[in-house]
C-alpha cells in the first residue's frame, strides 16, 4: 500500500477507507451480525421441521390406533354356538394390544415435542421482537 500512495503521490488521508462502512460501522461486524442472523434462521429452521415431524408422529400414532382397533375385533370369534366369544390368546388380540400401546406410546410423546418446540418457535419470535408464527 505504501508502494502504491508513494506512486501515486497521495497520502493516506486520501485513500478511501475500506474498513468502514458509510455509517461508521465495519465491515467486520457485519460479516458478524450476518452471520447471528443466519444461525437464528438456521435454528428457527430446524424448529420448524422438528414441528412438521411431530405432526407426521401423531399421524401415525392415530393410524396406529385404527389399526389396532380392527385387531381388537378381529379377536371377537365364533363358537360352535354361534355366539361371539372374545379369545384373548388369539394372535389379533396380541396384535391389537401392541399397536394400540405403540400408538398411544407415539401420541402422548409426539404431543409432548409437539408442544415443546411450538413454544421454542413462540419464544424465538418473542425476542426477536415480532408477532409473526408460521
Amino acid at each position: 500500500m505504501e508502494d502504491r500512495i508513494k506512486e501515486n503521490n497521495l497520502t493516506e488521508e486520501s485513500e478511501p477507507r475500506f474498513e468502514q462502512a458509510s455509517n461508521g460501522v465495519s465491515f467486520r461486524e457485519i460479516a458478524l451480525n450476518k452471520e447471528a442472523h443466519k444461525e437464528k434462521d438456521d435454528e428457527l429452521t430446524k424448529l420448524k421441521t422438528k414441528r412438521s415431524d411431530d405432526y407426521a408422529m401423531i399421524i401415525v400414532s392415530l393410524i396406529l390406533a385404527v389399526i389396532g382397533i380392527i385387531f381388537l375385533l378381529l379377536s371377537f370369534r365364533y363358537n360352535t354356538l354361534k355366539e361371539r366369544v372374545f379369545v384373548p390368546s388369539s394372535l389379533p388380540f396380541i396384535l391389537s394390544m401392541i399397536s394400540l400401546s405403540s400408538g398411544l406410546g407415539l401420541f402422548i410423546w409426539g404431543n409432548i415435542r409437539l408442544l415443546r418446540h411450538i413454544r421454542g418457535i413462540k419464544n424465538f419470535y418473542r425476542l426477536k421482537g415480532t408477532s409473526k408464527d408460521e
